[in-house]
């Protein structure tokens, strides 16, 4: 299932979180986060509402049940769905790590309109989690409103693993840094 999830887009969370630096153990151990997270809280839900009331496609109104479970952010098909700006291409020699600060300000300015896990690859993903069942569709608005949910908490906690990081007086992100925010974040 980690092939569905690319190091880019898990780089261009971590610009989104304000990361500049992160270890490259950090991928998988993103990774897992997300498809934890994916599979325990939205997926399986998902289906059992699917189930009770009695149709084969999940909704956005059966994500939209969920999400209010959770305690998510305020999220609509509205803001799931607005379209993406692309990076502009930077035309001045850039000091070093200047390159890296552009794409975090880009990204965290734009990152309420645009997916960073690609759409096709997401869907593959949840598709692959729900082969135990394999009787149940999604509609194209529920994945994006899922895929919204599951990359605002995936840089929630990118951005959580930054500070236990600088706690620890260092500037990159390493595996051990996610364990911790993942097991404070379960154990609530």
């Amino acid at each position: 299932m980690s092939e569905f999830i690319t190091n880019a887009a898990i780089q261009r969370l971590a610009r989104a979180a304000g990361i500049r630096t992160m270890s490259s153990v950090n991928y998988e151990e993103v990774r897992s986060s997300i498809i934890w997270g994916l599979t325990g809280v939205l997926t399986e839900r998902c289906i059992k509402v699917a189930e009770f009331s009695g149709s084969s496609t999940v909704n956005v109104a059966h994500v939209e049940l969920i999400l209010r479970e959770v305690s998510g952010p305020a999220m609509t098909t509205q803001t799931a769905a607005k379209m993406c700006k692309i990076m502009p291409e930077s035309k001045s020699k850039s000091v070093k790590g200047m390159k890296a600060i552009e794409e975090i300000k880009f990204t965290q300015a734009n990152s309420a309109n645009c997916h960073m896990i690609p759409i096709a690859s997401f869907s593959s993903l949840v598709r692959s989690i729900d082969t135990k069942s394999g009787r149940f569709r999604f509609s194209k608005e529920a994945l994006s409103l899922m895929q919204f949910h599951v990359e605002y908490h995936t840089i929630m906690i990118l951005k959580e693993s930054q500070l236990v990081a600088l706690n620890a007086k260092r500037v990159g992100v390493f595996p051990k840094d996610v364990q911790i925010v993942r097991h404070i974040r379960e154990s609530k």
